[in-house]
């Protein structure tokens, strides 16, 4: 064995002093320099042009789209076709983690169906109907399911401190029955609404996240003011779609291309699609808090300012908290703030006194 070591520490030795010997001059490292970053900056541009190239196509063939088929725009905004998690069987919650929770539908005026959850706190499903915890109906955002994980977290973690929840699909998401439309999943928070209403004599909460904000605040500024929610909840709102829509990621880049984005809003308002929380709050009858993290980069934090500078303008009980970026909260995770339960409780409490 010590031969091979003497070799190999030999062949290592020569290979050192061959590298040691091996001295580039000024100009050879320059050139050298100079050729590698000629070719960095080379796939650089391609890869920028390549960017840009694939956006404007993709934005041409929606703008196509929407001139050809604009009844498509209320799909692209809902994302109701992507059912994620994929292959779910919304049947069995338990499946998922979730305790004490039951699968359940619930029949519209016109005879659908909704798919909904209903997250007990107490003993049985009879029972929590009857035991004057607080009931939310929380109405999620734009895509997935009831299923998607920080929609179940959200769910546990309010049952678990003694909060029942009604996590509902609208029509045309999930197992519901229905079509995608502003005014149709209005009706159907309603009808979740009223099931609720019909069934317990406790408290009730809607609580609305992204776009199910202008769900909540839409659903409730039309419940007579003798049936009002107890409060509403809205975390991460924003005061009208268009401006939203043109600050998330997915709708920016149609501010580089203002024919497209100007063909976008028309369409919009041709289809009836407003999603305009800050003309309907006014409506709204029960007090309201809105919560909102500094970095959220999907709604940012002053499109939630400004739906509250025009609640507090309209005279209504409004409150906003808006949650350190340090705590990493973003879009979907205000739940896991350390303070959320304690500022939930405090809002019920502050509403049923």
């Amino acid at each position: 064995m010590a031969p091979f070591f003497s070799l190999e520490m030999k062949s290592s030795r020569k290979y050192r002093k061959k590298r040691a010997a091996q001295k580039f001059s000024p100009e050879e490292l320059h050139h050298k320099i100079g050729v590698v970053y000629d070719h960095v900056s080379m796939i650089l541009q391609f890869i920028i042009k390549f960017t840009v190239c694939t956006i404007i196509v993709l934005y041409t063939v929606i703008a196509i789209g929407l001139i050809c088929i604009p009844s498509i725009l209320p799909r692209i905004i809902l994302l109701n076709d992507i059912r994620i998690p994929f292959y779910t069987d919304l049947t069995k919650p338990e499946l998922l983690g979730l305790n004490s929770t039951k699968n359940l539908y619930i029949e519209t005026e016109d005879g659908r169906r909704l798919g909904a959850w209903y997250s007990y706190s107490g003993k049985t499903f009879k029972e929590s109907f009857h035991d004057n915890r607080p009931a939310f109906l929380y109405l999620h955002g734009r895509e997935g399911t009831r299923a998607v994980q920080h929609r179940i977290d959200l769910y546990e973690k309010l049952r678990e401190n003694g909060i029942h929840v009604l996590a509902l699909d609208y029509g045309s998401f999930a197992d519901s029955e229905g079509i995608p439309a502003e005014q149709a999943i209005t009706q159907d928070a309603m009808t979740a609404y009223y099931w609720l209403k019909n069934r317990t004599k406790s408290s009730i909460f809607i609580y609305g996240h992204s776009l199910g904000t202008a769900v909540a605040v839409s659903a409730a500024a039309r419940i007579p003011k003798e049936l009002k929610p107890d409060g509403i909840i809205l975390q991460s709102p924003f005061n009208k779609l268009d401006e939203a829509f043109t600050q998330h990621p997915m709708g920016r880049p149609l501010t580089w291309i203002p024919p497209i984005a100007h063909l976008f809003v028309s369409t919009l308002r041709s289809q009836n699609i407003t999603f305009s929380t800050e003309s309907k709050i006014s409506d709204v009858q029960s007090p309201i808090i809105i919560l909102h993290a500094q970095d959220d980069r999907s709604v940012p934090i002053h499109l939630g300012e400004k739906l509250y500078k025009t609640a507090k303008g309209c005279g209504k009980s409004v409150k906003f908290i808006a949650f350190d970026s340090k705590a990493g909260c973003g879009h979907n995770y205000i739940h896991e703030d350390k303070d959320f339960i304690s500022i939930i409780k405090n809002f019920i409490s502050n509403c049923t006194r």
